[in-house]
């Protein structure tokens, strides 16, 4: 599978990488793909995208610990997005798949705090008093998440728009719409969103 640039993904599951889990100062948020993986099916190397260092400087070893993402089978060609830490170790990392059909979106993908966005759903699956979480990758959005500020959705449920929040850290994070935080996504998937400053 080759690599695609995508936004609007289904978050699967979160892997965790070998080594130290602690994140450093200077921890920043990367996109990679596996690029092998074990016989056991639990463990391989993830290949940062983008990343013009020596071969060793831009892999990181993951491996899926018990009790996550349980079923789920890793294979060379899957994206991920990540958080690289102290000595080319990672956390946060959360696995994502291809985009579904259609024309879900959000727009635009990236921008400061306080950007006017759009998430559009031709199905018009939007309600009037949906909100719209922010969420860093790999946590979850019931104890984590931080609303979008000035939602408001378009009478026949296609469109619902907002500003990133306020109160937000800088960083990718995973956007999603719901009724309450409290329960699934509409959607079933997570737009990406990177807050530049």
């Amino acid at each position: 599978m080759g690599m695609k640039v995508q936004w609007a993904v289904p978050i699967i599951a979160s892997i965790l990488i070998l080594g130290t889990l602690g994140l450093t100062q200077n921890a920043s948020a990367a996109q990679g793909t596996i690029t092998e993986v074990n016989p056991s099916g639990k463990h391989g190397m993830i290949t940062e995208d983008g990343c013009e260092g020596t071969k060793g400087k831009c892999q990181y070893q993951f491996q899926i610990p018990k009790g996550v993402a349980s079923g789920y089978e890793p294979s060379v060609g899957d994206v991920v997005t990540f958080t690289v830490g102290n000595g080319q170790k990672a956390t946060e990392v959360t696995l994502v798949d291809d985009p579904p059909v259609g024309d879900l979106s959000i727009d635009p993908t990236s921008g400061p705090i306080g950007t006017a966005f759009t998430i559009t759903d031709p199905d018009g699956r939007f309600v009037a008093g949906d909100i719209v979480v922010f969420t860093s990758l790999g946590t979850d959005p019931t104890t984590n998440g931080i609303n979008a500020d000035n939602v408001s959705v378009s009478a026949d449920g296609t469109t619902v728009t907002g500003n990133v929040p306020v109160s937000i850290n800088l960083g990718i994070f995973a956007v999603t719409v719901h009724d309450d935080v409290a329960n699934p996504d509409r959607l079933g998937i997570a737009f990406l969103f990177t807050v530049t400053s």
